[in-house]
């Protein structure tokens, strides 16, 4: 039986249409992440509300390497995530801080985002970690 959508709009704000609608949600989540299109297609939007259509659509655009890693690994450019929330095989999109507006720059992986991070994208400090593991090594 069809349903007007007035009638539709009506249901889905009681409790019982609240729930039926989050159990269809999340059903239809759950399919698209079960493909590579529609995990691709989640994180457009995610990046698309985040950061707005210009970064999305360059994001898109982007082959899935990082920068440091190389061409030698592929990264999935939206990866499952099973057995909880990992995100350690997932590329990020790399911006300098010190600006207001966010600017990509390129893709890293999360190792190479973290630790660029640490350093505080300071170049004097990775030259210093450079001179100081080629030592010790």
């Amino acid at each position: 039986m069809a349903y007007s959508r007035a009638r539709q709009e009506r249901y889905v704000k009681t409790k019982k249409g609240k729930a039926a609608h989050s159990r269809a949600s999340k059903k239809y989540m759950e399919k698209k992440r079960k493909s590579l299109e529609g995990r691709i297609d989640i994180k457009y939007v995610k990046t698309k509300c985040e950061h707005g259509k210009e970064v999305a659509d360059w994001w898109l655009k982007q082959k899935s390497i990082c920068y440091m890693c190389g061409p030698k690994v592929i990264y999935e450019k939206a990866p499952t995530r099973k057995n909880g929330r990992s995100n350690s095989d997932e590329l990020v999109i790399d911006h300098d801080h010190s600006k207001k507006k966010f600017i990509p720059r390129g893709l890293l992986c999360q190792r190479h985002n973290l630790g660029f991070g640490m350093f505080k994208e300071n170049i004097e400090e990775l030259k210093r970690a450079i001179k100081y593991k080629r030592k010790f090594s």
